[in-house]
């Protein structure tokens, strides 16, 4: 909701969350939550396209076709078929989806994200829906539900979903390997030993309504994006942008900071972002923060569609009053306190923060809420 801090506080409707679905490289939904708090991961040390580096890919090759993307994400999903028509609003949110399209040396028109999105729409079966693509890199999810919230709270549609997905390719492995961002041994955020991100796979959709919740519901009760125009790559390094993200966030739910039970962080395990978060936290929470934890280290970086999947997983966790820990965590090497799980731990609170961040200096968060 950008700069509005005051817009969903002033109603009993609320952004709820009716539908959701995920495929990671931990598998679906109920796989990958199990994974989590299990503190399982799907890392693996590989040499793609000749760079000796770890990637978490999806369990089965095949799951790298959308369509067959589509079809396990409505597979749990069996309402979504109800949601076919112009009340409803698709917005597909990635940073690159696939670029077999390119690679292969097919039309380039095919790898638009604009062209792969409605024809993701379309296998979910939502073709008569309204579409919108939106791109943030590695904070499009975030950017794409906080999108929605708006076109709920005006009532423009009934429905909006957000999905999408991005996979490993030449293009993204060659990309971070040139930034020396890559760890050949596997992510391990916040951790002082940690040698970088592992770059990941993953899809993801959630169906969103604006109405009054139920009780154990889960609510989007604030959502914000800033940018701090730091830098192309690099994070603002004081993390002022993703504080202020946070704030907006809380403020607009009319929650307090002490009033969260947990934070989903992006932590990516390269030292800027670590360090940025560490700072943001600090900035908001003090030294009274809530456990805060990364699920890149148990399945790496799931790029642009990696904030809906992460949303979703964040859900799912607040839903059991259950923490996963940060695989690969042991101690930080952060200057400012950061309270970082290392094993899976009690969520107290029934609020949690879910951060994200992206190139271009896109900072991210929104909050969840059981209504109880």
């Amino acid at each position: 909701m950008g700069f509005c801090v005051d817009d969903h506080r002033l109603i009993t409707d609320q952004t709820c969350i009716v539908g959701s679905a995920v495929v990671t490289p931990l598998g679906t939904t109920e796989e990958s939550v199990t994974s989590l708090l299990d503190g399982k991961s799907a890392i693996e040390i590989s040499c793609p396209y000749g760079y000796p580096v770890s990637v978490a890919p999806f369990p089965d090759l095949k799951y790298q076709n959308p369509k067959q993307l589509a079809s396990l994400l409505s597979d749990q999903l069996p309402d979504l078929p109800t949601y076919n028509s112009d009340e409803t609003l698709v917005i597909f949110a990635a940073a690159k989806g696939s670029t077999e399209a390119v690679e292969s040396g097919q039309s380039p028109e095919n790898s638009l994200l604009q062209n792969q999105g409605k024809a993701f729409a379309e296998a979910l079966g939502l073709e008569q829906s309204n579409f919108l693509a939106i791109s943030n890199a590695c904070a499009s999810g975030i950017a794409a539900i906080d999108a929605a919230r708006d076109y709920l709270f005006h009532h423009i549609y009934e429905t909006v979903i957000v999905c999408g997905f991005d996979l490993i390719s030449q293009f993204t492995v060659t990309g971070f390997h040139s930034l020396s961002a890559l760890s050949p041994t596997g992510a391990r955020p916040f951790d002082k030993d940690r040698s970088g991100m592992t770059l990941g796979e993953g899809a993801g959709i959630v169906v969103l309504q604006q109405r009054v919740p139920q009780l154990g519901e889960i609510v989007i009760s604030g959502s914000a994006t800033t940018n701090d125009a730091n830098h192309r790559t690099g994070p603002s390094r004081d993390g002022s942008g993703l504080a202020l993200a946070i704030t907006h966030s809380l403020k607009e739910s009319g929650i307090a900071p002490e009033e969260i039970g947990a934070i989903k962080c992006h932590g990516t395990a390269t030292p800027y972002n670590d360090a940025m978060e560490a700072k943001a936290l600090t900035s908001v929470f003090g030294n009274n923060q809530p456990p805060a934890v990364s699920f890149k280290g148990n399945m790496g970086h799931l790029s642009g569609a990696g904030s809906i999947v992460e949303t979703i997983l964040a859900a799912e966790l607040l839903k059991r009053k259950q923490l996963s820990g940060t695989f690969g965590f042991n101690r930080t090497d952060c200057e400012e306190p950061i309270n970082i799980s290392a094993s899976a731990v009690a969520i107290a609170k029934p609020a949690m923060a879910v951060l994200a961040a992206g190139f271009g200096g896109l900072n991210a968060c929104l909050i969840l809420k059981e209504i109880q």
